[in-house]
């Protein structure tokens, strides 16, 4: 343990030992003045800051336990309805199902995951603080932040303000990059390290991203995330079946699979609805045709961007240029740029059908127009000659015959008729009705 600036920070009883490690954590004056915009006052705010800062936002949290069903919406439904987690834990089905938005399959698989021991005892273990993980003997398990910093192989997950407090790590491998600032996938290369971050389309919310950091050390990896994304993934990855010869290549390229892994379904679902969108002219049905296309086209748009930021990520890890992975390793992140470069194919044709369906929506547009205006081509035809018949005879000159003659009315209304029919027979001969 480092020396203390005043002294240690005393323990908080309840935390696991991931936690304890970090409410332990003392600071160097020198290791903080390393870092950009630090001075020798900090130590004594980061002291207070620990102390203060212990627990973690309750949906997030339920976010991250990967409940099958539960997204981050339902997560905040849950701890608005709640409050803590104490309560959701010994809430029944039938309460769950209470709130506005859960169906009854919603609320039977947060029972279930509730009514299983080893869930609860994960969650009680967690205390809402930094989670670290080790990799070895070919499998992936929580440890403390010491196994963590002595082990080969490890992950570690932070939320950003316990990133700004965990100032050992920061200090050991001067990490300083801006965390908070994400707008996109990247990947850069330092002089001691790797740093990236994701910028994630969060799918059926058009304007809504989630996004994270992560720093790639030699045989570490660290992640800041606020969205508890990060810990749904991993717990999948533990869940899942790991094979022999497991390593942090291979963990790091199944938390990447994991994030595109059912992003091909999302793709044929936005290809039904465009071949919805498509029958639906058919079938005369066009109701809000360019508002719905215009989202789809935002949707398909922002997932090409997506998906070639992945592949760009993918190749330069392949890359390895600061070697912080084995070469014989780096064969799976070869995979991983080829598989999203796939999806990013599979969103291009997505955008060309888009815009096929809204060039045959124009001109079916088009040539409605045209029948309108053929019908009243037709109309003012048929009127023209009748037109001409009734301004003739309104003149009313004092020697018009006709208007003196007894079956003068009888045959203008016989002409009138007989020019409708000649009109009407010429226009079915020459097939314009």
């Amino acid at each position: 343990m480092l020396p203390s600036v005043n002294g240690s920070v005393p323990a908080v009883s309840g935390l696991p030992a991931a936690a304890q490690s970090i409410a332990d954590t003392t600071v160097d004056p020198a290791r903080i003045a390393a870092l950009e915009g630090m001075g020798e006052t900090s130590a004594e705010n980061i002291r207070r800051s620990v102390e203060k800062s212990k627990g973690n936002d309750l949906s997030r949290l339920v976010f991250a336990l990967g409940i099958r069903g539960i997204g981050a919406k339902a997560a905040q439904l849950l701890a608005r309805k709640f409050g803590t987690m104490d309560a959701i834990e010994a809430a029944s089905p039938e309460e769950i199902e209470s709130i506005d938005g859960f169906g009854k399959i919603m609320a039977e698989n947060v029972a279930e995951f509730f009514s299983h021991q080893p869930n609860c005892d994960m969650i009680k273990s967690r205390g809402g603080r930094a989670m670290f993980y080790r990799i070895e003997k070919d499998r992936v398990e929580e440890t403390s932040a010491e196994n963590w910093e002595s082990g080969q192989s490890g992950v570690a997950v932070f939320t950003h303000k316990e990133w700004e407090e965990e100032m050992d790590i920061r200090a050991t491998y001067l990490l300083g990059q801006r965390e908070d600032n994400i707008h996109f996938c990247k990947l850069e290369s330092h002089a001691n390290y790797l740093f990236g971050t994701f910028h994630i389309p969060v799918k059926r919310e058009h304007e809504k991203n989630m996004g994270f950091a992560f720093y790639i050390l030699p045989g570490k990896l660290i992640f800041i995330d606020d969205n508890g994304l990060v810990q749904a993934h991993i717990k999948k990855i533990i869940a899942g079946k790991v094979h022999s010869g497991y390593n942090l290549e291979k963990f790091f390229y199944d938390f990447l699979i994991s994030l595109i892994d059912e992003d091909l379904i999302y793709l044929a679902v936005l290809e039904k609805e465009i071949t919805k969108m498509e029958e639906s002219m058919v079938e005369d049905e066009l109701k809000d045709f360019n508002y719905r296309m215009l989202h789809l086209k935002k949707e398909i748009s922002r997932l090409y961007r997506y998906y070639s930021q992945l592949a760009d990520l993918g190749e330069n890890l392949y890359e390895n240029e600061k070697e912080f992975f084995e070469k014989k390793h780096t064969g799976v992140f070869r995979i991983f740029a080829e598989r999203t470069t796939r999806l990013q194919e599979e969103t291009q044709v997505l955008r060309e059908y888009a815009m096929q369906v809204q060039d045959v929506y124009q001109s079916e547009i088009g040539i409605r127009q045209n029948n309108v205006m053929k019908v009243l081509t037709i109309v003012t035809t048929v009127f023209l000659p009748l037109t001409l018949i009734a301004g003739w005879y309104g003149m009313n000159f004092v020697y018009m015959p006709e208007l003196k003659w007894v079956y003068g009315y009888p045959v203008a209304i016989g002409a009138s008729i007989l020019v409708i029919i000649v009109s009407l027979w010429i226009f079915k001969k020459k097939k314009y009705l």
